[in-house]
């Protein structure tokens, strides 16, 4: 059960967000999206899963780093209030701290969907034989072809 999951999940992740990903890049509908990135990650499926449990792995390590101070300043105002003393002073830490804590943590998605792109882009190149080679061989034209670009 719990090891399915583990092998399921982190594709399904990627998938789920390369659907969308391919959708804004190509202008196909979903069901085209669905069969570009299945067939994308046809063959490159353990290697997805690496990709993905790691940065998912890794955005999870820092989001709970990001969460120790405000569960620490949670604490301590619990502990307080418990005790009967005045946790009023504590309330605009808590908020700041929760405020801060949050945003980091949605900051951390962008790392993740940046990773998305990447894969999605790296198996397309792959499967396509399109990208990054074919425009540093553009880029290599002969003087003859730069001459006549205009500006």
């Amino acid at each position: 059960g719990l090891i399915g999951l583990l092998i399921i999940i982190p594709p399904f992740y990627y998938w789920s967000s390369a659907i969308y990903l391919h959708r804004i890049y190509t202008g196909d509908d979903i069901f085209d999206s669905f069969r570009n990135v299945r067939l994308g990650m046809r063959g490159n499926f353990w290697w997805t899963w690496v990709i993905m449990f790691v940065t998912l792995f890794a955005i999870g390590i820092v989001a709970v780093v990001f969460a120790i101070p405000a569960l620490i300043i949670g604490a301590i105002v619990g502990i307080t209030i418990a005790s009967g003393g005045d946790s009023s002073s504590m309330i605009a830490l808590i908020s700041v701290i929760t405020a801060l804590v949050t945003f980091l943590s949605s900051v951390l998605y962008a790392y993740y969907y940046c990773m998305v792109s990447f894969h999605y882009f790296s198996l397309k190149e792959q499967k396509e034989g399109l990208g990054l080679m074919q425009r540093i061989e553009e880029i290599c034209k002969s003087k003859d072809d730069i001459s006549q670009l205009h500006y």
